[in-house]
């Protein structure tokens, strides 16, 4: 029998890891998912699959994102080590 894959349970490492930064840093800036979609031309809906790690937006979307929000793409993307990348606390 085939198995089925729920294409909510298939996430990448890399968006959920972007996904988790930016909604850190997007409440450290006290900015609403409404409010960054509006800066980035997006919609509140596809800010929070990307922040849930279920959307993989375009290489154009990510450097908005990652403007908006004032950090750089690849620290977004980076994982976090103990020597020369800042650790972002990551939600569970």
């Amino acid at each position: 029998m085939p198995q089925v894959i729920i294409a909510d349970n298939v996430k990448s490492a890399a968006a959920i890891l972007f996904g988790d930064r930016l909604k850190q840093r997007r409440r450290e800036l006290g900015l609403t998912q409404g409010q960054l979609a509006e800066r980035t031309g997006s919609t509140a809906a596809y800010v929070s699959q990307v922040e849930r790690g279920q959307a993989n937006p375009t290489l154009d979307l990510l450097a908005r994102f990652a403007e908006v929000v004032g950090l750089e793409v690849w620290d977004m993307l980076r994982p976090a080590t103990s020597r020369g990348t800042e650790k972002l606390q990551i939600d569970p």
